[in-house]
């Protein structure tokens, strides 16, 4: 009935507002700093790239070489770092640690980081074009097409390589520039050709060995840094090596515990048989993001972004790219599963430096706080007409997502709970309780709840009561989600 497909009407759920007359519960007001990430920062941090490695929000990382090992240093300050200056002019950055790693396995991770995938699938697409050419065929567009990704990304980062690493001298560098780029040509005309390709991703490989070797080879390594005409593509190789966030920077709104009614009465039009109105008790505060997760957000714990709306043709102010990923920064993270989500909160909790769990919400817990204090159909109201100035939907969207927290926010301090995209939460998909309960979760069932309807969703579909739901390895670009966290 309201399973949530790859479909728009799907989507769609027919149900519309009223109010209901009971008391509201504790929230509270206040207005949260959103910080958002915009090109003005990346230029300001950009003056940085000769001394070491400046992550999306302005984290700078600082290698040197001591003995046998690398040492890989967060910084608290990227100010602190200027041209010319060493590295103990780096205050290490509260929360971090200074990591120190064997040359040999540093060496291995980068070179892992800059080859090609080879293997078992190299050679499967080398046993098919050997049969294209013993029928006299080329190999066939379809069968090529990931390998084919797959090497352009491995030269895209390898001429990154070459021209970001700061330490050769100018001549070295232009002789290694013009060789690679031979070789390269001679790939690319490879792909073009359909020849032999595990030979291709070899010779890309030999050179990735080279260059490597040959950088951490040097006896005046002080300074692992590269200069300011790439992408941050050595951002992810770092990963391992150093928590860079130790959780993601987001505001969080105070919920205090109380009792609301959930669901709608029968007097709201448009209502499902779903939304039996019944007492519900929350025994415990919590805090709950004020917006929905961002794609910045979902990378700083992945390392990916699964979105649809990425490209710069949806943020053309403030899309980066690192590693080949585009990101816009400021959208929500979307086509992410159930069980995605559940993979994110597993690393983000393993990763944190605060006290706090992070978790979904559960129905009630998010129903409650999209109510901010409201039985009214929205939480600003019944007035529909208002509902732009809150939600972006079917009537104002374009058909896509937008920046959270660019509609104004609810009493209590949440953005985007009416709209923008649907959120998962915790509880499996079921009928209600028809009496009181306190602090419900519904874990039992083969489908989890998603609340708060999305850019594509009517009026009468952003109410705070509609409950929709889909099986949870389902990703669809018009459903992500929001933490809360406890202590």
């Amino acid at each position: 009935m309201k399973k949530i497909g790859i479909t728009l009407i799907a989507a769609i759920f027919a149900i519309a507002g009223a109010e209901a007359k009971v008391a509201k519960p504790a929230a509270k007001k206040a207005k949260v700093k959103i910080t958002k990430y915009t090109k003005k920062a990346a230029r300001k941090i950009a003056s940085f790239y000769d001394v070491g490695i400046v992550g999306p929000n302005g984290e700078v990382i600082l290698f040197y070489k001591d003995g046998s090992n690398i040492v890989i240093q967060a910084c608290e300050d990227l100010t602190l770092l200027k041209a010319g200056s060493q590295r103990q002019d780096c205050k290490t950055k509260a929360g971090t640690k200074v990591s120190q790693v064997p040359v040999s396995e540093f060496k291995e991770h980068l070179k892992m980081a800059l080859q090609v995938p080879n293997g078992e699938y190299s050679d499967e697409m080398d046993k098919k074009i050997d049969l294209y050419k013993k029928q006299n065929q080329l190999p066939h567009v379809a069968d090529l097409e990931k390998q084919k990704a797959a090497f352009e990304k491995a030269i895209a980062k390898i001429q990154a390589f070459i021209d970001a690493e700061g330490a050769e001298a100018a001549g070295n560098k232009v002789t290694e520039k013009s060789d690679l780029q031979k070789k390269l040509d001679a790939v690319k005309t490879e792909l073009i050709s359909g020849t032999e390709l595990k030979s291709a991703v070899k010779a890309i490989n030999d050179l990735v060995d080279h260059l490597v070797d040959d950088l951490i080879s040097k006896s005046d390594l002080t300074k692992f840094s590269f200069g300011k005409n790439k992408e941050s593509f050595e951002f992810n190789i770092l990963r391992s090596y150093v928590q860079l966030f130790q959780g993601i920077s987001m505001p969080f709104v105070d919920i205090k515990k109380g009792t609301f009614q959930m669901g709608s009465p029968d007097s709201e039009s448009g209502r499902y048989s779903d939304e039996t109105a019944h007492s519900v008790t929350i025994s415990h505060d919590f805090e709950i993001g004020a917006t929905e997760v961002t794609q910045l957000q979902w990378f700083q714990v992945m390392g990916t972004n699964p979105s649809a709306f990425n490209s710069a043709s949806y943020c053309a102010d403030d899309n980066i790219v690192i590693g080949g990923t585009s990101i816009c920064p400021n959208l929500p993270v979307e086509q992410v599963s159930y069980n995605d989500i559940k993979a994110f909160l597993t690393k983000l909790n393993a990763n944190k430096a605060d006290n706090y769990t992070y978790r979904l919400p559960t129905e009630a817990e998010w129903e409650y706080a999209a109510r901010s204090g409201s039985q009214a159909a929205y939480s600003f109201g019944n007035d529909t007409s208002k509902l732009g100035e809150y939600a972006w939907f079917y009537g104002n969207s374009g058909n896509k997502t937008h920046e959270v927290a660019s509609k104004q926010a609810s009493s209590n301090g949440t953005y985007d709970m009416h709209g923008n995209v649907w959120e998962w939460v915790e509880d499996a998909y079921g009928d209600y309780s028809k009496g009181s309960v306190t602090d419900p979760l519904a874990s039992s069932g083969s489908s989890r709840v998603i609340r708060g309807g999305g850019w594509n969703g009517f009026a009468r579909h952003l109410r705070s009561a509609p409950r929709g739901y889909d099986s949870p390895d389902v990703r669809w670009h018009g459903v992500g989600f929001r933490l809360l966290r406890t202590q």
